[in-house]
């Protein structure tokens, strides 16, 4: 069990049976981390999971993305949209099982959970955590929560208190600047090299999430993807890979590469990948790095930007929709967007 690999995903209509288990084991376990109480849930009927794991496995008003440890499921975390603010998110049923602790699985699932509220049109999420969760009120805060200042009792433990949290999340039109403004250089040697390490890394967690592959066969397909397409790494061809510089300081603030390809007989650009660093993240950054690879994109007279993402980067295809991106394919296990470029 230790030794599996574990995969981030959302959860499945199918997955009902499952989420119990999961979720009882929490209740048992860590029975002072929640508001709920083990036998209150224990007593809920297999139509109550399947319903719940079914409402969440689509849509924008509930998520809930498990940790999938070789068929069982290590960990778990969701959200729900507020029944009384539909502008609102909730952030709920956070809990990793004991030996899977330590492998960054929490701040995963915390990730997944954020991604997809930054993709479902809601301008702040909140939660409650009991006040002596020092570990979990960490966590939230490294992910961009804030204490409100609001308390209350613990419903199933007056007894012992819980603390309002609460992080906004990026206008739902993905277009607000961060002070100064955005400017695409190209890499230098050494940026290259971090871009690089970063890339085939990403690129091979997608493959072995996507493709089943084991850590050495991603990391080697990652490698040789990469080389194949940058040859003469940032000195490629019609190749750009670009350092994503802001504010009059020109603070480095992510990566983007792109280039210029062919589809269906017509000019376009071609985006491969766009990275925004954390401390940038939520001010619209990612959207005004699109417009400046949109703007070369006219000026070279290409006709359209391209994109292929993994289909389980939920996030980056909401990002991508609400630019006004398309899906026009899947294949591979990858979707294909594109958005048409007026003149």
């Amino acid at each position: 069990m230790a030794g599996s690999t574990v995969t981030i995903r959302r959860i499945r209509p199918e997955d009902g049976p499952k989420l119990r288990d999961v979720r009882l084991r929490a209740l048992r376990d860590d029975p002072m981390a929640f508001e709920s109480v083990h036998d209150r849930e224990w007593d809920l009927g297999p139509e109550v999971w399947m319903t719940w794991a079914a409402t969440a496995s689509t849509g924008d008003d509930q998520a809930l993305f498990v940790a999938d440890r070789g068929g069982s499921f290590a960990a778990m975390a969701g959200a729900f949209r507020e029944r009384d603010d539909p502008r609102a998110l909730h952030f709920i049923a956070l809990w990793v099982e004991p030996e899977s602790r330590r492998l960054g699985i929490a701040r995963r699932l915390v990730d997944e959970v954020l991604d997809w509220a930054e993709s479902v049109d809601a301008d702040t999420i909140n939660l409650w955590v009991v006040e002596e969760a020092i570990a979990a009120r960490r966590l939230y805060e490294q992910a961009g929560f804030a204490t409100t200042g609001t308390t209350a009792p613990v419903p199933s433990r007056p007894e012992q208190t819980k603390l309002h949290m609460v992080r906004a999340l990026p206008e739902s039109d993905g277009r607000r600047l961060p002070p100064g403004y955005v400017e695409l250089a190209p890499t230098t040697a050494s940026e290259f090299d971090a871009y690089a390490t970063w890339a085939a890394a990403s690129l091979a967690a997608d493959l072995m999430e996507a493709g089943g592959l084991d850590l050495a066969g991603a990391s080697l397909e990652a490698e040789r993807s990469i080389a194949g397409l940058l040859p003469s790494r940032e000195a490629t061809p019609y190749q750009h890979v670009c350092t994503v510089r802001v504010g009059l300081a020109d603070e480095v603030a992510g990566w983007v590469w792109f280039s210029s390809g062919e589809r269906d007989g017509a000019a376009v650009c071609v985006l491969h990948d766009l990275v925004v660093f954390g401390p940038f993240r939520n001010h619209g950054l990612g959207a005004a790095t699109v417009d400046e690879v949109e703007e070369w994109a006219r000026l070279q007279g290409h006709s359209a930007v391209v994109v292929e993402v993994f289909a389980h980067r939920e996030r980056a295809r909401g990002f991508l929709r609400r630019l006004g991106f398309e899906e026009v394919g899947e294949a591979a296990g990858r979707v294909k967007l594109a958005k048409q470029l007026g003149r």
